[in-house]
């Protein structure tokens, strides 16, 4: 069974439809259904139940998942290992939209200076062979890429806890309200968090920390609200914000400057998510990684 049958199984899985699948891969439906023949016939065991043209795994098939994320982890860290020993580097990192349009331009710069300042110390060009790759998604996202080799290094908020992974605390971030400089709210100086009830809310994606602590707060408070909006970036809130679709809530560290909106001061408020680095274990010994590592441990996040 060689390695790109059992690609393609693995996101046959993830999708448990043969179209999908052939579209995230570029393939024809036929063609997948092939390689899921194939499979099939080589083990002499079906993989698959179809049910009213739906999927479900054999036991024979988790079997084979279950071997197949080991087999892909193992090859991508060997991928990353080769990687490392010639032209390029390559870290790929995964970070959450707050980190992701703050932070991570500015720490990308600082790291390459950092490697730059290293190679004249050194005399050597090692170092400047690190490449960084940044992509965007949510937490959940992002540790599940690490967990299988898709993802070096990940940032996100929220409490992680995983056995196989190493989890950096960076620092802590604060949510705040958000309103419209023409919103009734906006006038006031300072607002308990009852003046507030029955307002449209405009949030983070429904999984996120941030949303989740709000409603557990307003619950608290026995308070209701509407919520108009969720979205996956800071961008979309200030927009919907700005536009005066509801009050919104984001990181202090957003940047406000080219939206007409403002802070809203809430005097019993308080919402606070950790924002960790996460890597996974077995990469720790990576030299590329190592230096990454290394050097945000020196940052001062405070």
């Amino acid at each position: 069974m060689n390695l790109r049958y059992l690609a393609i199984f693995q996101i046959v899985c993830e999708e448990m439809n043969m179209t999908k699948a052939g579209q995230k891969l570029n393939m024809s439906q036929p063609s997948i259904s092939q390689v899921i023949k194939d499979t099939e016939s080589h083990y002499g065991v079906k993989m698959f139940d179809r049910v009213s043209k739906k999927l479900y795994l054999t036991e024979a098939g988790e079997t084979l998942l279950n071997y197949t994320k080991k087999i892909m982890f193992l090859h991508d860290e060997m991928e990353l290992a080769m990687e490392s020993l010639v032209t390029k580097s390559k870290i790929r990192i995964g970070a959450t939209d707050l980190v992701g349009t703050q932070f991570l331009s500015s720490w990308s710069r600082q790291f390459y200076q950092h490697l730059n300042i290293k190679n004249e110390k050194m005399s050597e060009e090692s170092f400047s062979k690190i490449e960084l790759l940044i992509q965007t998604a949510s937490t959940q996202e992002i540790i599940n890429n690490i967990l299988s080799g898709k993802t070096d290094i990940g940032f996100c908020e929220g409490n992680i806890d995983h056995k196989d992974l190493n989890i950096l605390p960076l620092f802590m971030d604060e949510c705040v309200l958000i309103a419209s400089n023409n919103h009734p709210l906006a006038s006031f100086k300072n607002i308990n968090i009852e003046d507030i009830d029955l307002t449209s809310m405009i949030l983070s994606h429904e999984a996120s920390e941030s949303s989740q602590k709000f409603k557990e707060n307003m619950k608290t408070y026995g308070l209701d609200y509407k919520v108009v909006g969720e979205f996956s970036n800071c961008v979309a809130i200030l927009n919907a914000v700005e536009n005066q679709l509801g009050i919104g809530l984001v990181s202090k560290y957003t940047d406000f400057s080219q939206h007409d909106v403002r802070v809203i001061e809430i005097s019993n408020f308080n919402i606070q998510e950790q924002i960790n680095m996460v890597y996974h274990k077995k990469k720790s010994d990576n030299k590329s990684i190592k230096t990454f590592v290394e050097f945000m441990n020196q940052l001062n996040m405070k």
